[in-house]
Formats: C-alpha cells, structure tokens, sequence
C-alpha cells in the first residue's frame, strides 16, 4: 500500500529592521516566536545590519543585507533589499513584519499589496497614544501618509496591550487589531546562584527607559545595595554618569554596557530588577527577570499588567520620588521581596510561555493560508 504524500508546510516569511540583541525586545521575540513556529511552518528572515547592529538571528534561513548610508535618514534603508524582498514574498504563503517605520517593513507591505500577498504586522508597542504624542510633526505626517495606510491594508495588527488596541482601532478605522502578548521559553534556573546586593536596570539608555528617573530615585535611598546598569548606549551614557557624579553616587552605581554573555547570571542574582519607562509596550526583561525568580518594580509607564496584584512584584508612578518610595518599601522587606520572586517562576510558566501565546498566531496563519 503507497503512501500518500505528506503536505508541504507553509511558508512564512518574517521581515525585520535587525537582528541584533543590542536593539532589544523585538528581535528576541521575533527569533523565539521563529522557533516556536518552526514545528509547524517554514520559517524565513529578511533584515539588515549595519555597525552598530550586526546579524545574530539563528533561523536557518535568514537573508541579511548591509544599510546604505541613508539609512540615517529612513531606518534601515537599503535598495539593495528590493530583489531579494520581491523573490521572497513571492514564494512565502503569509508575511509577518515586525516593527514600524522602517524601510524593509514599508517595501515589504507594498510588494505584497503587488503581488496580493497576505501579510501581518506585529507593532511592537509602536502604535501607542504615548509614542504618538511625542512623535514630531514630520512623523504624523508620515504616518497619515506612508506608513498608516499600509498597517491599514494588513489582514491583521497584532498589539501588545489593550491601550494599544484601542488607539489602533482608532487611528487605523480598522477592526482587525488583536491583542497578543510575548511568550518567554522559561530558562533553567542555576541552583547554585545567590543573591547579591545589587539592583538591575537592563535595557537600551534612552531617555523612553528612564534610566535618568531610576538614578535620581536611587539617590534618594539611602542604602548597603548598588545599581548595576546593562544596556546599548542610544546617546544617554554621558549623561547619565555626569548625573551619577552630581548626585554623590559614585562607586555605588556600574555601567555594564551591552551584556549578551551571562546576562541570565545578571538577572538571576539581582536582589531587584527596575523598570522605570516613561513607555512600555511589554518588556521582554520583566518576563525574563520573573521566570529567573527575581522580582520586579515597574513604573505606571509599563503596560505589561497588575504585578502587585499577581504578587509577582511592584510598581510606582513614573517620577524618581516615587520610585524611590517604593524602592524604599520593597527593599524594607526581604521576606516578601523573595516570595515574590518566587511567585513569579510559576506565574510565568502558567501564563507566558510560548506554546500558549503561539496560539494566536497560528490561527491568524492558517486562515489566511487556507482563503487563498
């Protein structure tokens, strides 16, 4: 008796603005989604690189392209992205771009509207009332103009957050905006860990992180614990140490740089991991800290949810008086400062993983791959 042939598995194509670690939460939960979908799909990359941000991703097949020098003035700018952009849309089933703005993610949207290509948009926390209002002028109209009627013509926007939502549905006078949050695949703890007197800030120094906010809260408590600051420099490290100078703190707070290699040990013994964003679609780093067993405080800018309410952590307004305050009272009580952190291994595991957040995707695939 033959065997009946096996179904070729679909093929998605991801389109990104990089592939790097240094540009943060994207790229991380663009390349984990990727193996996540892998057992299902076949998946493939297009994205730039330039000497800033060079190419990391590990999906086998991943196509990368050098940024022209224009790219100073459009992200990620590069012609040379047109003919391998056009081949690969044109041999995927469904598109999924990642990111705003950026010149592969435009291109891509318009070649698939050519080639009557479906295609998905996964903003990031871009498309927030926050971002908006602080966007310039320029970048309104750029939106009204370019970038808006594209993410408009997009079978599907997927956003990280409710607020998110209902900006999109307003901004975009479309219904088909889905709220899915990021997954995590829980690391293995190392037992043979402690931890240490140190707070965390991990994440790129630009002002929207607030690392300003958390030096001049960190100021203000008077204590035996030290900042340990990780992250890419986006134009703030000068600052931020001249502010450290000024304010008394030296010795008592380190800058680490960009950490990629043992970044899990970083996280794992801090005592504390502080997210003080003036605005945050999600933050892979809370999901990161919380399934290492280290508590976190997050500022009313982060829209990842009630950690107080979860037991998993804390939170203040977005001001260094009231960071400071809740520093103060988390610190103050080591016993539910550990429980916490416990507490939130498990909430992770139950609520974050990617086999559960996938879901969302895969029916958004399917359909899409089976109207065709």
């Amino acid at each position: 008796m033959s065997e009946s042939p096996s179904i070729p598995m679909k093929k998605i194509l991801f389109v990104t603005l990089n592939a790097s670690s240094k540009w943060g939460g994207p790229f991380v939960v663009a390349e984990q989604m990727a193996v996540e979908l892998s057992k299902k799909y076949h998946i493939s990359l297009i994205t730039t690189e330039n000497q800033a941000y060079a190419f990391e991703s590990t999906i086998k097949e991943a196509l990368c392209v050098k940024e022209s020098r224009l790219a100073y003035f459009w992200k990620a700018f590069s012609p040379r992205i047109l003919r391998p952009l056009w081949k690969e849309i044109k041999k995927a089933d469904v598109v999924h771009i990642h990111e705003l703005w950026h010149f592969p993610a435009i291109i891509a949207a318009l070649i698939c509207l050519i080639q009557k290509k479906p295609y998905v948009w996964s903003t990031h926390g871009e498309l927030s009332l926050t971002h908006f209002s602080r966007k310039s002028q320029k970048k309104h109209l750029a939106f009204k103009l370019l970038q808006g009627p594209f993410l408009q013509r997009a079978s599907r926007v997927f956003v990280l957050n409710n607020e998110e939502k209902a900006f999109g549905l307003l901004l975009l006078k479309s219904m088909r905006v889905s709220v899915v949050q990021n997954g995590i695949f829980p690391p293995e703890i190392n037992p043979h860990l402690s931890k240490e007197p140190y707070l965390l800030f991990l994440g790129r120094l630009h002002p929207e992180k607030g690392p300003d906010l958390l030096i001049e809260a960190f100021s203000k408590y008077k204590s035996e614990f030290t900042l340990k600051i990780a992250g890419s420099d986006f134009g703030m490290l000068h600052s931020l140490q001249e502010q450290c100078e000024k304010l008394g703190l030296k010795g008592r707070v380190e800058f680490l740089g960009h950490v990629k290699e043992g970044k899990q040990a970083l996280i794992q013994k801090a005592i504390l991991l502080v997210v003080p964003s003036r605005a945050e679609g999600f933050g892979m780093v809370i999901l990161e800290a919380l399934s290492l067993g280290t508590p976190v405080l997050i500022s009313a800018g982060c829209r990842f949810g009630d950690v107080e309410k979860w037991g998993v952590g804390y939170r203040s307004e977005v001001d260094a008086d009231s960071l400071s305050h809740t520093l103060k009272a988390a610190l103050s009580n080591p016993i539910e400062l550990t429980k916490r952190g416990q507490a939130g291994i498990a909430f992770v595991k139950e609520q974050f993983t990617w086999g559960k957040i996938i879901c969302s995707y895969i029916e958004e695939y399917d359909a899409l791959c089976s109207s065709e």
